[in-house]
Parts: C-alpha cells; sequence; structure tokens
C-alpha cells in the first residue's frame, strides 16, 4: 500500500538522518580528542623547553660550571681557546668547564634516558660534530633564518612518532665568552634547541578514549534503530488498521455515489436536522467545499444564507429547509448558492424528502450551476438588439470606410512618393556637383585665357565640347529622374540586371565618396515582367539605408552585396542586397515596413520610403518584400516572377 511505502521511505530516511548524525557526532568527538592529544603533547614540549632554557639561562649567566673531568664527561676541545678551560683546586683536585651547550646536552641526554623526552641542541655553524642537525632539524634551523620564531610537527625518529619543537638560540651577552671567535654578535641566530616529546603513551590513552567514544555512539546509535524500528511497526499497524475502516466506509458510499456520480449534477443529503450527511464529486467541484469538510454542519448556513443581493436568508425562507419540515418536495428555477470562497453563482434544484415509516428522515437535492445557461440568454439578447442596430447602420458605415480607407492609402503613397523623391533629388544633388565642379572649372580656365589673351580656337573648342559634355549627362539624369517618378501605366518586360545597374547609376557618386565596397553576383538574362523603375527605386532606397547606418554608426569599411538568381524550376528570381552594419534592433525589425515608422537617426530606416516599395512590390509587381538580420548586418530579400521557363 501507498502508504505504507511512505512510512518505510520515512523510516529510511531517519535511519539515515540518524546514523549521519550520530557519525557527524562521533567524528567530531574524535577530531577533538585527537587536538586534545596534539594540544597535551605541545603543552609538555613546551614546559620541557622553558625547563631546558631556564638551566642553559642560568648556566650561561654564571659563565658556565665547573665539574670534575670524567669518561663521561671530558674537556670540551670546542672550549680549547679559553685559558681557564682546566683548573686545579687548592687541594689539587682537577675540574674542567662545562659551557652552557655542553652541560644542557648532556642534561637532555640523560634526562631523554630516563623519560623518554629528547632535547637536542644544534646549529648550522658547530663546535661539537655530534650536535649536527638531522634533516627535520635542517629545515626548522633554515626556517630561523627566515625570522621564523617556533617549528612544530609531528614527525618519526628512529621508526617511532614524536612531536618536534624547536625554538631558535639567540646569542645572548653571556654566549660570547666561547662563541665570539665565531663573529656572532648578541642577537644573531646561533641555531637551535628542540624537544621530542613522544606520542607512544599520548596515542595509547587516545586510543582507550576513542574506544569508549566507539562504544558509547554504538550503544546510542542501536538505542535510536531500535526507535525508528519501534515507531516503523506501530505506524505500519495503525495504517492497516486506518485503511480496514477507510475501506469499509468507501465501499458503503461508492454504492450511493455509484448513483449519484452518473447524473452530471450535484447532489448532497441532509439528514432530519438539514446537517450534511453526504456529498457527491460534482457538488464538492460546483461548490468548491470537500465532503468531510462540510459533513455534520447545517448546509444553509454554508452554501445558502445569502440572496444575489447580497441581502440576507433566514432559514425559515430557505425552500430545502422546508422540505423535512414539511415533507413535500420542490423545484426552484433560479436561486443562488455561495461557495467556499464566497463567490456567488447561480442555480436552480430540486430537493425531495426521503421517507420512511411514514417519517421524514432526510432530503435529498440535485442541483445545477446555470451560470453558462443565463449567461449564453444574456448575450442572445445583447447580440440581437446589436444586429438589429447593425442592420440600419450598416450600409452608410461601410461607404464611409471604405472611402476613409481610400482616401488614407492615397494620402500615405502620395507621401511616401515624395520622401522617396527627396531621398533621390539629394543622390541627384550629389552626383550633380562633380559635372558642375568640371564646368566650373572649365569656365574659369576659359575666362583667365581670355583676360591673359591665350584664348586660342582649338581651347575654346575642347572646353565648349566638355561642358557641353558634362550637360549632356545632367540633362540624361534629369530625364531618368522624370522617367522614374512618371507612374507606369504598363507592364513591360525588362532585364533585372539592367534595372540595377540604373538604380546604381544614381547611387554610384555615393558609393564611391564614402568608400564603400559594392559586390555584385547577378544572372544576366533573368527578364520580369512589371515596372523596372520600382526595381530602380528599391536599389536607391536600400542602399542610402545602408549609408545612412555606415555613417550613424561610423563604420569605416562598409560593404554593399547584391545577388539576383532563379530558383531550381526557374520560375522565380530572388534579389537580395545585404550590409555589414549590424543588423536591425529585434524590438524594431517587425515594424520596419509599417508606415510612418521610422527609427532615423538611430538604427535604419526611412519610414515611408520602405512601406512604399514594399507596397509597390506586393501591389503592382505582385512579389514579396522581407527583412533578415545576417552575422554581419541586414539583409533584403524581394521575390518576383520571372520569364523564360
Amino acid at each position: 500500500m501507498e502508504n505504507i511505502k511512505q512510512l518505510r521511505r520515512y523510516t529510511i530516511a531517519a535511519i539515515v538522518l540518524w546514523t549521519v548524525i550520530v557519525g557527524i557526532s562521533l567524528s567530531w568527538e574524535i577530531i577533538n580528542e585527537y587536538r586534545q592529544t596534539i594540544e597535551l603533547a605541545t603543552n609538555e614540549a613546551r614546559a620541557n623547553f622553558n625547563k631546558d632554557q631556564a638551566i642553559r639561562f642560568w648556566a650561561a649567566r654564571h659563565g658556565g660550571i665547573y665539574v670534575p673531568p670524567d669518561e663521561r664527561t671530558p674537556p670540551n676541545p670546542a672550549l680549547s681557546h679559553i685559558p681557564d678551560r682546566d683548573i686545579v683546586s687548592n687541594f689539587g683536585k682537577k675540574y674542567t668547564l662545562m659551557n652552557p651547550a655542553y652541560m644542557l646536552r648532556q642534561l637532555m641526554q640523560e634526562y631523554g634516558e630516563l623519560y623518554g623526552i629528547k632535547g637536542r641542541i644544534t646549529s648550522l655553524k658547530l663546535l661539537n660534530p655530534l650536535n649536527a642537525p638531522d634533516e627535520w632539524e635542517l629545515k626548522a634551523l633554515m626556517a630561523f633564518e627566515r625570522g621564523v620564531k617556533e617549528v612544530l610537527e609531528i614527525s618519526e625518529i628512529e621508526g617511532k612518532q614524536y612531536l618536534r619543537l624547536m625554538r631558535p638560540m639567540l646569542i645572548q651577552e653571556q654566549c660570547l665568552k666561547c662563541h665570539a671567535y665565531q663573529n656572532y654578535k648578541v642577537g644573531d641566530v646561533r641555531g637551535g634547541v628542540g624537544v621530542s616529546v613522544p606520542m607512544t603513551t599520548h596515542y595509547e590513552s587516545q586510543n582507550k578514549v576513542v574506544n569508549v567514544m566507539l562504544f558509547s555512539h554504538g550503544v546510542f546509535w542501536l538505542l535510536g534503530l531500535m526507535s525508528i524500528g519501534f515507531a516503523f511497526t506501530r505506524g505500519k499497524r495503525r495504517i492497516i488498521e486506518r485503511t480496514r475502516a477507510d475501506e469499509e466506509l468507501r465501499e458503503s458510499q461508492r454504492k450511493f455515489s455509484s448513483i449519484t456520480s452518473v447524473l452530471g449534477e450535484g447532489v448532497y443529503m441532509l439528514d432530519k436536522d438539514n446537517n450534511l450527511s453526504f456529498m457527491n464529486p460534482e457538488a464538492e467541484r460546483l461548490l468548491g467545499w470537500q465532503e468531510e469538510e462540510l459533513v455534520g454542519k447545517n448546509m444553509h448556513e454554508m452554501i445558502h444564507y445569502q440572496k444575489g443581493d447580497g441581502s440576507r436568508v433566514h432559514k425559515e425562507e430557505c425552500p430545502v429547509e422546508r422540505v423535512v419540515n414539511s415533507g413535500n418536495g420542490i423545484w426552484v428555477e433560479d436561486d443562488v448558492f455561495t461557495r467556499k470562497n464566497g463567490d456567488m453563482f447561480p442555480v436552480s434544484y430540486v430537493s425531495t424528502p426521503v421517507i420512511e415509516e411514514g417519517r421524514v428522515v432526510a432530503s435529498v437535492t440535485a442541483f445545477q450551476d446555470i451560470t453558462e445557461r443565463k449567461r449564453t440568454a444574456n448575450e442572445l439578447i445583447k447580440k440581437s438588439k446589436e444586429l438589429e442596430e447593425l442592420n440600419i447602420t450598416l450600409k452608410d458605415r461601410i461607404r464611409e470606410e471604405v472611402e476613409r480607407n481610400r482616401l488614407k492609402d492615397h494620402l500615405m503613397f502620395e507621401q511616401s512618393r515624395q520622401v522617396a523623391m527627396g531621398e533621390l533629388l539629394i543622390n541627384i544633388a550629389h552626383q550633380w556637383r562633380q559635372p558642375l565642379n568640371v564646368i566650373g572649372i572649365l569656365v574659369q580656365n576659359v575666362r583667365d585665357a581670355y583676360i591673359y589673351k591665350e584664348l586660342s580656337d582649338e581651347l575654346l573648342d575642347s572646353s565648349t565640347n566638355t561642358i557641353m559634355g558634362e550637360l549632356l549627362k545632367l540633362s540624361g539624369t534629369i530625364t531618368a529622374f522624370t522617367d522614374i517618378y512618371n507612374k507606369e501605366t504598363d507592364k513591360t518586360e525588362f532585364s533585372v540586371q539592367q534595372a540595377i545597374n540604373r538604380g546604381l547609376d544614381f547611387i554610384e557618386n555615393h558609393l564611391v565618396s564614402n568608400n564603400i565596397k559594392l559586390e555584385t553576383d547577378i544572372i544576366d538574362d533573368i527578364l520580369v515582367e512589371g515596372y523596372p523603375n520600382i526595381i530602380i527605386q528599391l536599389i536607391i532606397a536600400v542602399i542610402t539605408n545602408s549609408l545612412d547606418v555606415f555613417r550613424e554608426r561610423k563604420i569605416e569599411k562598409g560593404c554593399i552585396k547584391i545577388k539576383a538568381m532563379k530558383n531550381s524550376e526557374g520560375n522565380k528570381v530572388t534579389l537580395s542586397m545585404s550590409d555589414n552594419g549590424g543588423g536591425i534592433e529585434g524590438e524594431i525589425i517587425d515594424r520596419i515596413f509599417d508606415p510612418y515608422f521610422t527609427t532615423r537617426f538611430k538604427t535604419r530606416g526611412k519610414g515611408m520610403s520602405l512601406y512604399l516599395i514594399k507596397a509597390m512590390i506586393e501591389r503592382r509587381m505582385e512579389g514579396t518584400m522581407s527583412v533578415r538580420n545576417t552575422k554581419e548586418g541586414a539583409e533584403f530579400i524581394v521575390e518576383l516572377s520571372c520569364l523564360g521557363i
């Protein structure tokens, strides 16, 4: 059963959690015990170090001590430079000087033999080879040279672990008696004094404590597991008992529910006191209450206590309450019930008494939500009125709207033509600048030649011919401009390549003066039927648009690519114009062909020009025009039907 599976999952989670808690506690205790062991050994090492230092300072303060020489304490050869190293007493007994280091080394050796705690004095500049540092001591001495004040570490000596402590031994005034000849000064690092505490005893004590911890935590963990197991067994038994009781109850309710659930209506039963004893699933859905929330409660106070206007409905006015009291069934076409969240909704219901042995013992009420029915009826009335009004004014409204749209389209096209014409005039003015400059220079040359009496017939003819040639170019530009903006009435068959080249003629000077690279890939045998001036205006508008972008975004090496090719079937031509201007912002690319929309001085787009071009291509050329962003910039794509399949 699902409840037992869930209980088992919770039990496993509890066991895992309990194990983790006990494990964390045990780990913490063991780590803490290890820290205490290290701390105890460290304190022991420092205490012995301080003891050794006190003895060394005492001996140094007294200049060393004299002892009788013997096999264990022979005269120190490192002190041979001291005149009074060996003396004889008045009684003829011989004595030899033990300096602090010699004395301390002997004390440390004997103390280590007795108690296991080793001591060492060593240096990088040795007087006694027996004091030569081992590998660990050598690293410590090198650290003292770098300014380290203490080295503390667990290390092995002869295969056993020791806590080793070493501090630098500094030269004092009393030390110079023996070490002045080594060029030491007061405060110099003479060497190091070390203490090594054996860890065997400490580890044994630590292990005893850890074993106690393991045992106590193990017992504690087992007690926790037993408690969890007991709780699982008891919970499982309760779930089984509750499941059996619930199954019996559900079986009894299932029989009644199977009857009411197929009705498609909310059904609830009231006892003789008008308190709920049963409610089917549809009633739960409509009212927002669960059956167990309302069982034993007065239904009038829960769902039928207010009218549609919010005023109070008293029990004496409730038709359902009267069914049990009177024993007569009722049918109400339009009333209001209240949901759990306080929302009211319209209902119709039928309430019937349940009679046993001549007495009314309960009542059964079946109800429907008539919200949709009333909404549909209201909508039908509303639509009927709107339809009547619409029929009266429909013809006039259609006529007015058609005329308004026609005038609006005409105005937009005229404005678009004016904008496009203005852009072309700018290009023409730029194209005229060079011929006018040539004419001006030639006129000035003729004038100067006349003034200085150098005007020959040859110079006059040459200048006149050149001026006339430039004027013919200007005249040709005017003619071409007139041809473009005289509306073509009849479709003609024309070459796409020629129309593109005518458009480029108008814009060529702009490209050259702005150092714009132009790349073309155009199949020369593409013929279409339509209006070549539309293609010319397309070329001018799109390239002008790209030039504006190059200027606004300060793109020095601008590039414009024009391609024209047929599809595989040969019935369509695709004309694409792209640049490396960085593309169109995502939030405006879908609106760039809208009338009156412009982003000039921000990114790209010429308001009515692109709208006009797109409209003419789609309406007059029966083609399509779209735009998209590429990796380098924007790409305008025009697709037209072509001839010569």
